[in-house]
C-alpha cells in the first residue's frame, strides 16, 4: 500500500433509517444526496459539514437510487414504489412524477450528460427512456433475465451500460434499442458498474466477490481484482480516472481504493458502518462519501483524501 496517500475521516451523518440504499454527490461538490429505506425520504446534506440541509418526501416505499443531473439543479429518485421523481434541489419539490408502463420497482436510474434523457431499470429486467424535459416516454428496451442492479450513461451520453442479476453486462444504443455488447465474465450478479472518466473501461462489482475491467470497445476483460471476502457493491472511479473505489457487504476491509494503471491497492478503510451500499467520489477528486447500513442504521461517511 502507497504509505503517502492518506485518508482522513471528515463527517459521519446517521440518518435515523432502516436502510440507506444509495449516495450521489452533486456535481457542484457543495452537496451529499442518500437514499433511505424508511421513513421513504431523500435525505441532502452539506458536503463541507455533514448536517442535513433538507428532506425531500414523497415516496411511498424505498428509495433504491439516487442520480444528480450535470448542472446539479435537480435529483432523480427511484424506488420501490415504482416511480421516478425528478426534484428542484433549491427547493425541495418535486418537479414530476416518471412511471414506467411495467410498473415494477425501479432498482436504478441514470441521467445523460446533457440532461435530455433520464434512464430507469427495473426488477424485470426492463429499461426505460424519458424525456428530460417532458417527461414524456421515449423508448424500452429489455434483454437481461432477472433485475437490473446499475445503469450507467457514457461520457457521449449515446450508449447506455447496465448490470444485472444473470451476471451479464450490456451496452445499448439509447436511440435504437440495440444492444451492442454483451460482457460475460461474472460468476454470480452484477452489482454496481461505472465508466472511467474517459469511457474508454467498464468497471465492475458482483456478488462473486471481484471487480473487473473491462474494454469497452471490443468486451474484453482487462483484468480482474478478486482480493475479497465478501460481494462488492459499489464501484466509483475517481474524476481523474487514476482510482477506483469499491465497497463491500461485510468484508474485512469494506473501503478499497484501486490504482488503476497497475491494479494495486493504494488503501483500505474502514468506516464506522459495517455494510457498504454506495461510493461517490466529489468532483475534486479530493473526497470520497460512502453511504452504508450498520448497527445505528442507514449512514452516510465522507473521507478526505490527499496524497
Amino acid at each position: 500500500m502507497n504509505d503517502q496517500f492518506m485518508i482522513e475521516p471528515k463527517w459521519f451523518y446517521s440518518s435515523n433509517s432502516s436502510y440507506l440504499y444509495s449516495v450521489a454527490f452533486s456535481p457542484t461538490g457543495n452537496i451529499v444526496a442518500g437514499g433511505t429505506g424508511y421513513p421513504h425520504v431523500v435525505c441532502l446534506c452539506d458536503a463541507t459539514t455533514g448536517l442535513e440541509t433538507q428532506r425531500l418526501v414523497g415516496h411511498s416505499d424505498q428509495i433504491t437510487t439516487v442520480a444528480f443531473g450535470q448542472d446539479g439543479r435537480i435529483l432523480a429518485s427511484g424506488s420501490i414504489d415504482t416511480t421516478i421523481k425528478i426534484w428542484d434541489v433549491a427547493t425541495g419539490q418535486a418537479r414530476m412524477t416518471l412511471a414506467s408502463s411495467t410498473a415494477s420497482p425501479i432498482t436504478a436510474i441514470a441521467i445523460s450528460p446533457s440532461g435530455k434523457t433520464i434512464a430507469g431499470a427495473n426488477i424485470n429486467g426492463v429499461i426505460t427512456l424519458w424525456d428530460g424535459e417532458a417527461g414524456s416516454q421515449l423508448q424500452m428496451f429489455a434483454g437481461h433475465v432477472g433485475y437490473i442492479s446499475s445503469i450507467v450513461f457514457d461520457p457521449s451520453g449515446k450508449i447506455l451500460a447496465s448490470g444485472g442479476s444473470d451476471k451479464t453486462i450490456k451496452l445499448w444504443n439509447i436511440e435504437t434499442g440495440e444492444v451492442l455488447l454483451t460482457f460475460n465474465g461474472h460468476t454470480e450478479a452484477v452489482l454496481s458498474i461505472a465508466y472511467n472518466p474517459e469511457g474508454s473501461i467498464l468497471a465492475s462489482g458482483s456478488d462473486d466477490q471481484s471487480i473487473r475491467l473491462w474494454n469497452v470497445l471490443t468486451g474484453s476483460e482487462i483484468a480482474v481484482l478478486n482480493r475479497y471476502d465478501d460481494s462488492v457493491t459499489s464501484v466509483s472511479f475517481r474524476p481523474d480516472g487514476k482510482i477506483l473505489a469499491s465497497g463491500t457487504l461485510r468484508g474485512i476491509n469494506p473501503i478499497t481504493l484501486w490504482d488503476v494503471e497497475t491494479r494495486q491497492i493504494l488503501r483500505t478503510i474502514i468506516g464506522s458502518s459495517d455494510e457498504v451500499k454506495a461510493l461517490a467520489f466529489g468532483p475534486n477528486s479530493k473526497t470520497l462519501v460512502c453511504g452504508a447500513d450498520g448497527r445505528s442504521g442507514g449512514s452516510m461517511e465522507m473521507w478526505q483524501i490527499t496524497e
